[in-house]
């Protein structure tokens, strides 16, 4: 199942804070994203051709995948029969390095310390994505090859550095937080 949900700054703070939801193992199963606001900086622009048709080329993908039929285990109509979808030796490769790489900077001290969490499951992450990202170029995929894997393993990265510079935002404390973002606003006055 993938879910996308949008909140606030301060709701995504108390989220990604909460022990509860930190220590239920929750936190780790996503993928999360913070993107600087953009506002003031978007200024309007009527939609060149190539931005329709590429709309369209996607919209008319998506619908193909709406539109699959469900995979079912033989012999029920309530039971899903996921694919499995097979590594070739070149991806698992990029994809054990991927691990290794990760796991050795989870220890005490360790860049990845502050999201060990995250880390832990970060290569399950990449496979995932990468065979999403194979799924998208063939429905009908089975093996899960070494250019699929290294674009998993790039989204994947991403989101932990994500996940890092989160994590770093988040242990500021709220009143030095508004503090910084008062001072911000006296240089602009």
């Amino acid at each position: 199942m993938t879910t996308h949900l949008m909140v606030q700054v301060s709701v995504g703070k108390a989220f990604l804070t909460n022990a509860v939801l930190q220590d239920q193992g929750l936190l780790s199963r996503m993928l999360f994203a913070a993107p600087e606001p953009r506002a003031g900086r978007r200024p309007y622009r009527d939609p060149t051709q190539e931005d329709v048709a590429a709309f369209a080329k996607y919209q008319a993908r998506t619908q193909m995948f709406l539109e699959l039929p469900a995979r079912h285990a033989f012999g029920s109509t309530l039971e899903l029969k996921p694919r499995v979808v097979q590594m070739t030796s070149a991806a698992k490769a990029l994809w054990v390095d991927f691990y290794n790489a990760c796991e050795s900077e989870l220890g005490p001290g360790g860049r990845l310390a502050p999201v060990t969490a995250l880390a832990n499951k970060i290569g399950e992450h990449a496979a995932r994505l990468a065979a999403v990202i194979a799924f998208y170029a063939d429905p009908n995929v089975t093996l899960l090859d070494d250019v699929a894997m290294a674009r998993g393993i790039e989204l994947a990265a991403w989101y932990l550095e994500e996940a890092l510079r989160l994590a770093d935002a988040g242990t500021v404390p709220t009143n030095l937080a508004l503090a910084i973002k008062l001072r911000a606003w006296l240089h602009k006055v």
